[in-house]
């Protein structure tokens, strides 16, 4: 049998092959086609979405640093995020932000026709009160345009909300405080003014029954000088009966007779004092009396009945009065003097002053006159009489001093010179008062007689010192109280020295006054001429 020729087998798996080849290429190239196409369509969009994560990045940031601002504007940024606020990258957004929140906060503060005011609004919680508040008093930051952003808030937000409620707790605590208090004084002013009416009361019945009470004394005073009168009559018609027969028995009836006037004269003063009791002001001299007599005068010399048996040493002062003032009475001597002020004061006339230069014996002494107003009218000569308020035959009288002492009237305090001349007339000082110290110096005792007063500071309504002489007033009047307290009598420097012989100026003013007052108020006076030493002698 026949073999089949090769040229003769199917070719079908060759064609199929072939087929699928030409596919495959075809199908494989539109891939290719396609893919090339959606990789074009695929770099568009990457360019498109990185545009857009630009875009985001820079809105971002521009939130960030919006962030920023408002945490500076709040005050609680840190020193970090203020440094990267001002290296910001969107200036422009963060400024419209600044003026936005900048003007919201004028329109909420002003109010607008669309928004009302917070004021306002906080306002009628408090009727009847006006608000004028204005952006600048509540939160400030300033933002120049063109500028670079530097400086922050002058207060941050919170500080402005915390500072203003910690001031509303304290005005709400000093109105609670203030109110208790306003209770508080009303009550006590209810009691001030049941004591008041209690005192009124008090004052009333007293003034009631004073007339009475000196009424009284009146009739026990003129009684006593009645019984006085009639005791006196019987002694002097026994003298009568006596005289012839006994001289002796004469002259010692003769001091019993002066002494039994003098106690009418005496009696007398005091049912005058007592009838003038509410109008006129005890006179601390009124019983004064004569120590000594003038027994010779040579030229501008004296002597005098008063020597080392009445403890008289030099420098001792006294004044001279006419040799009639013992029987007279020293009130006779008195006279109205002017005080320049309009007003007048009584004050005892005298003859002149004189002083104690040398001590002769007991019962005798040198003296020099230093002063003779009416040397030819009224001249000092022999059997004249001496006084000095302030010494006693045979002992030196006590006293205090308060107040200033100007005695020459030159605006200077002449407090410690007057100490040391009154310890030269054998007048002893036991305490005077140290404006400076505040305090006295020395003790007031039962032994002091006399508290000298000085004069006191005055001022008017426009003196800035008005304060200070207050002070000094006050104390001063202090120790005036005490010395009253003590038993002491009162006098005035002005009463008192001239009565003493002691050289002080009467015609000193209030300037003056205060002037001496200047280095307790600490005050130097421009253009005055320095102070003397103040324990520079006056006399």
């Amino acid at each position: 049998m026949a073999k089949a020729n090769p040229a003769g087998e199917s070719k079908a798996p060759l064609v199929v092959a072939l087929v699928f080849f030409v596919l495959t290429t075809l199908g494989l190239a539109v891939v290719v086609y396609m893919d090339q196409d959606n990789m074009a369509a695929g770099r568009e969009a990457v360019k498109v979405d990185a545009a857009k994560a630009i875009e985001a990045g820079k809105l971002r940031r521009a939130d960030q640093e919006r962030v920023l601002w408002y945490r500076e504007m709040l005050g609680v940024n840190s020193q970090e995020e203020s440094s990267q606020l001002r290296a910001m990258t969107a200036p422009k957004e963060v400024r419209d932000e600044h003026k936005k929140v900048m003007q919201e906060l004028s329109d909420r503060i002003a109010g607008t026709p669309t928004t009302p005011s917070i004021v306002a609004e906080a306002a009628r919680e408090v009727p009847g009160t006006r608000f004028d508040v204005k952006q600048d008093e509540v939160f400030s930051w300033v933002w120049p345009d063109g500028a670079e952003l530097k400086d922050g808030p002058k207060k941050g937000l919170f500080a402005v909300v915390v500072s203003a409620y910690a001031k509303q707790l304290l005005a709400s605590q000093k109105q609670a405080t203030a109110e208790k208090n306003a209770v508080a004084a009303a009550e006590s002013y209810q009691k001030l003014a049941v004591q008041y009416g209690d005192a009124v009361k008090t004052l009333q019945d007293v003034a009631k029954a004073f007339p009475a009470e000196v009424a009284k004394d009146r009739q026990a005073e003129k009684a006593r000088i009645d019984s006085e009168v009639a005791k006196f009559g019987e002694v002097t018609a026994k003298f009568n009966a006596d005289l012839r027969a006994k001289e002796e028995a004469m002259n010692n009836k003769t001091i019993e007779n002066e002494q039994q006037a003098a106690a009418l004269v005496s009696a007398k003063r005091r049912v005058d004092k007592l009838d003038g009791l509410l109008t006129q002001r005890e006179d601390p001299f009124a019983f004064e009396k004569s120590l000594g007599v003038i027994t010779k005068r040579a030229d501008r010399n004296v002597y005098i009945s008063l020597g080392s048996a009445d403890n008289v040493r030099p420098g001792l002062t006294l004044t001279i009065q006419p040799s009639d003032t013992p029987q007279r009475g020293i009130d006779t001597r008195k006279y109205e003097r002017p005080l320049g002020n309009g007003q007048k004061e009584i004050a005892v006339r005298t003859k002149g002053t004189i002083e104690v230069v040398e001590v002769l014996g007991p019962n005798s002494s040198l003296a020099r006159i230093t002063s003779e107003p009416e040397g030819v009218r009224e001249p000092i000569t022999v059997g004249d009489t001496l006084y000095n308020a302030a010494w006693r035959r045979g002992a030196a009288e006590r006293v205090a001093l308060f107040g200033v002492f100007d005695v020459d009237a030159d605006g200077t305090d002449d407090l410690k010179a007057v100490v040391k001349d009154l310890s030269k007339m054998g007048i002893i000082v036991d305490a005077y008062y140290d404006i400076e110290k505040k305090q006295w110096v020395g003790t007031i005792t039962n032994l002091t007689t006399f508290a000298i007063e000085g004069y006191y500071p005055s001022s008017g309504p426009a003196d800035g010192l008005s304060g200070a002489k207050a002070d000094i007033t006050q104390r001063l009047e202090a120790a005036k109280r005490f010395a009253l307290e003590k038993g002491v009598k009162v006098v005035r420097a002005r009463d008192f020295f001239p009565r003493i012989g002691y050289k002080m100026r009467l015609d000193i003013t209030p300037d003056i006054v205060n002037r001496s007052y200047n280095k307790y108020l600490q005050v130097t006076p421009a253009g005055d001429a320095p102070a003397a030493p103040a324990d520079a002698p006056k006399n």
